[in-house]
């Protein structure tokens, strides 16, 4: 069976949305590496297979379940707001691009990247907008005709090279994508909206204008390489 953009609210998909939510909260208390600069932070396993969850459930259905998984861990204290952010959007992104769904994918990344960069006087772009280069990067890619050939290159037979492209360039966009909507949440959350310019010029994206694309290019390659895997095996059992 294969998921795409719609679904209907019958037994079967709120059995599995339950099923990938209960995976979803126990991996955001697996940590995989300490965050970049921010002692005491991790980038957990729930990183990683939010946008394998949007690749095998759909957009939507996959959204659901990571909202419902990243609720529970959230109220948990597994992490914060912008972290739930984050996974709900990168399994959406997910979801559209292996149902070649890239029109809804670019339209929405724009708004995104536009709230995120121009945040008034707090976002990346007023103080250090270098910061953005790798979304630039994300958005090339996701415009170019690679993410066309993505989805296709998942399912070509016997073809290792070709699978681990496809399903790392919808990965990488994907984290990119949902980096950009947990960075909204963050600038929403701590910083005040129209805020003075002088207040808002203390603080600077320097630090982490090249942390981040090391951590999302790891994120990428690690959920690259469960996702052959896991999708192999889901091919074989006739799920995908």
């Amino acid at each position: 069976m294969q998921f795409g953009t719609n679904f209907t609210l019958d037994a079967k998909n709120l059995a599995l949305a339950s099923s990938f939510a209960a995976c979803y909260v126990v991996s955001s208390f697996w940590t995989l590496f300490p965050v970049i600069g921010d002692y005491g932070k991790f980038i957990t396993v729930a990183s990683i297979i939010a946008p394998l969850i949007g690749m095998i459930l759909g957009p939507f259905l996959g959204a659901a379940a990571v909202s419902i998984g990243g609720a529970i861990a959230l109220f948990n204290g597994a992490y914060g707001i912008w972290s739930l952010a984050a996974g709900i959007a990168s399994t959406f992104c997910s979801g559209l691009l292996f149902n070649q769904k890239r029109n809804i994918c670019i339209i929405s990344y724009l708004c995104l990247f536009t709230g995120f960069a121009f945040y008034p006087n707090y976002g990346p772009v007023w103080s250090f907008p270098l910061t953005v280069w790798m979304h630039i990067v994300a958005f090339a890619l996701l415009v170019s005709p690679l993410t066309r050939l993505a989805a296709k290159n998942v399912y070509e037979p016997n073809d290792h090279a070709k699978n681990f492209l496809g399903v790392f360039i919808i990965v990488f966009v994907s984290v990119l994508y949902g980096h950009m909507a947990g960075s909204l949440v963050f600038e929403m959350v701590y910083f005040p909206l129209f805020a003075p310019l002088k207040e808002a010029s203390n603080f600077s994206w320097k630090l982490v204008a090249f942390q981040y694309p090391i951590e999302r290019l790891i994120m990428a390659f690690a959920a690259t390489v469960i996702g052959v895997a896991l999708i192999k095996a889901l091919k074989k059992l006739s799920f995908l």
